[in-house]
C-alpha cells in the first residue's frame, strides 16, 4: 500500500534589511547643520564686540574722570614772567620798576635790566630817584647814554669798582652816622651805581662785558685779557689797567630795543623787567604822575592840568604820547604860558 508522506514546510526567516537611506536627505541635514553652527558663531562674535564696545566705553569714561580729577587737584598756573607784569596794573608795573631802581642805588640789588619802548619814563624814573636819595653825578653815580667801546666800559667798570670799595673803607671809620645807617648804627654808604642808558657796543668783547655786569651776584668778575691790560700788581700799580676786576658797584641797564634782539643769557643772569605799555594805559599812567607833587612842581597846576588834558585827548595828533612828550610839553607851556597851544605843536 502506499503511505502518504508528510510535506514539512520550514520556513527561515531573514535577517531585518535596513532600508537605503536617501543620500540627498543626510547632505541636506549636514548642511542645515553647518548654517546653525555659523549663525551660533555670528552670534558669540556679535555679543563679544558688544562686550568689547562696552568694556572699551568704560575704560575711556575712568580714564576722562582720572584725567579731570588730575586737572582739578593741579592748582598752580604756571605762567612766565613776561606774562606775569603783562597782566599787573600799568602803575604797578612802573612803581615796580621804580622800586628795582631805588634798590640798586641803595645797595639792596646789585644788577636791573629795564626794557621797554621809548618813552615810558625810565631815565625820568632814574632822575626822579637820585634827586630824592640826594645822590651826585660822577659821585655816586654816572650816567651813560649813547655808544661806548668794550674798552671804555671795561675801563669805567675798573674805575667805579675803586670808588665802591674806597666808599666802603671810608664807611667803616665812620662813627655810624649815615645817611642811611643813622645814629648808632653801622655805615653803609649809597652803592656807586653805573648807569648804561640805551647805550649801544659792538663786538665779543663788549657783550661779554654786559654779561659780566648783569650777573645779580654782589660780586662780579669781569676779565680783560689783552696787551692793554696786565696781571702784573707792580704795573697795575703803575697805571695798566688789571686783567680783571670784581666789581662790587651797581648797575642799571635801561634798553629800547626789541626783546627779541636782547641776549637771554644776559635776560637770565639779571633782575629783567621788561614793560609793555598801551596807548590807554599811558594815558592813565601819565595822569598819575602828573597829578603827583613831585611832577614839574613849580608849574603853574592849572596850566599843568590843560597840557595833561591836551596831550591826552584826540586833539593831540602826535605819534608818541609817552611821559617824554608831556615833559616837553610841559617845558614848552612854561616858556609861554599864553601862547602854549602854538608852541607844543613842535613836538
Amino acid at each position: 500500500m502506499w503511505r502518504k508522506r508528510k510535506h514539512v514546510s520550514m520556513i527561515v526567516e531573514d535577517e531585518p534589511v535596513a532600508e537605503p537611506v536617501e543620500t540627498a536627505v543626510v547632505e541636506t541635514d549636514v548642511g542645515e547643520l553647518i548654517e546653525e553652527m555659523a549663525e551660533q558663531t555670528k552670534k558669540v562674535e556679535a555679543k563679544q564686540n558688544e562686550l568689547n564696545k562696552a568694556t572699551s566705553k568704560v575704560v575711556k569714561e575712568q580714564v576722562k574722570k582720572t584725567m579731570i580729577a588730575a586737572a582739578k587737584k593741579q592748582t598752580r598756573v604756571i605762567k612766565t614772567r613776561l606774562e606775569r607784569t603783562a597782566a599787573m596794573h600799568v602803575n604797578d608795573r612802573l612803581d615796580t620798576m621804580e622800586s628795582l631802581l631805588r634798590a640798586v642805588f641803595i645797595g639792596t640789588l646789585y644788577t636791573v635790566y629795564i626794557n621797554s619802548g621809548p618813552g615810558i619814563g625810565k631815565t625820568h624814573a632814574v632822575m626822579e630817584i637820585v634827586k630824592e636819595l640826594g645822590l651826585k653825578e660822577d659821585v655816586d653815580y654816572i650816567h651813560i647814554k649813547g655808544s661806548v667801546s668794550a674798552y671804555g666800559l671795561y675801563k669805567l667798570v675798573v674805575h667805579w669798582d675803586q670808588i665802591a670799595r674806597q666808599r666802603k673803607e671810608d664807611a667803616k671809620k665812620k662813627d655810624g652816622k649815615t645817611e642811611q645807617g643813622g645814629k648808632g648804627k653801622t655805615a653803609k654808604p649809597f652803592t656807586p651805581t653805573i648807569v648804561l642808558d640805551d647805550v649801544s657796543g659792538k663786538g665779543e668783547q663788549f657783550e661779554q662785558i654786559m654779561k659780566g655786569l648783569g650777573d645779580s651776584y654782589p660780586v662780579r668778575t669781569i676779565t680783560w685779557m689783552t696787551d692793554k691790560a696786565s696781571m702784573d700788581p707792580e704795573e697795575v700799580k703803575k697805571g695798566k689797567l688789571p686783567h680783571k676786576v670784581d666789581y662790587t658797584g651797581g648797575v642799571i641797564i635801561l634798553s629800547n630795543d626789541p626783546i627779541n634782539k636782547i641776549d637771554k643769557p644776559l635776560m637770565d643772569r639779571s633782575m629783567f623787567l621788561h614793560i609793555e605799555v598801551t596807548d590807554e594805559e599811558m594815558v592813565e599812567r601819565m595822569r598819575t604822575i602828573a597829578s603827583g607833587p613831585k611832577f614839574q612842581p613849580d608849574m603853574d597846576p592849572k596850566l599843568k592840568m590843560k597840557v595833561l588834558d591836551w596831550i591826552c585827548s584826540d586833539d593831540y595828533e602826535g605819534s608818541e604820547r609817552s611821559m617824554r612828550t608831556l615833559v616837553k610839553a610841559c617845558q614848552l607851556a612854561q616858556a609861554d604860558p599864553k601862547n602854549w597851544r602854538r608852541l607844543v605843536q613842535i613836538i
